[in-house]
């Protein structure tokens, strides 16, 4: 019973310590000015590592509420998803550590255009920076960034 209890104790300890390293992150990094947009940005989420990434991205799409109208800057991999219909799906993809997971966000560009050709090809690593909006498509509802600057990485940036 004994060891039960100290694990309970440890766990709830570094769970704590990964919520406030992430929070400081947050805010250290929300703080900073950005050269590439004219926007503030709330949320930068550049300089963190791929597993806080991967976790910041997984809190932000469970509790979007808090982050609806907010503009985020996030570094992934673009995707693009055909739906089997006419329309694509543009997102900006990250993995965690490991490898296994991976979560991020659907995007439009500034301008509104939905054609393939105005956004990076599908692997490129891009720096998006757009601001979080919910809409419905049918009888679901689904997030995406709107408004969004859009840049291709060269292979070592970040």
């Amino acid at each position: 019973m004994k060891k039960n209890s100290i694990k309970f104790v440890l766990l709830s300890i570094c769970i704590i310590l990964v919520f406030s390293f992430n929070a400081l992150a947050l805010s250290s990094n929300a703080s900073r000015a950005t050269k590439k947009t004219e926007d503030k940005v709330d949320y930068d989420l550049v300089a963190l590592n791929n597993t806080m990434l991967y976790s910041q991205i997984t809190n932000m799409t469970n509790e979007y509420q808090k982050y609806l109208g907010k503009r985020i800057r996030l570094v992934g991999n673009m995707n693009v998803i055909n739906s089997g219909t006419d329309k694509n799906y543009y997102m900006v993809m990250a993995g965690d550590a490991t490898g296994c997971c991976t979560a991020g966000f659907e995007f439009i560009i500034k301008g509104g255009s939905e054609k393939e050709k105005d956004y990076p090809k599908s692997g490129e690593r891009v720096l998006v920076n757009g601001i979080l909006e919910k809409y419905k498509e049918g009888n679901q509802e689904y997030l995406h960034l709107v408004n969004s600057d859009v840049s291709v990485l060269k292979k070592n940036e970040k």
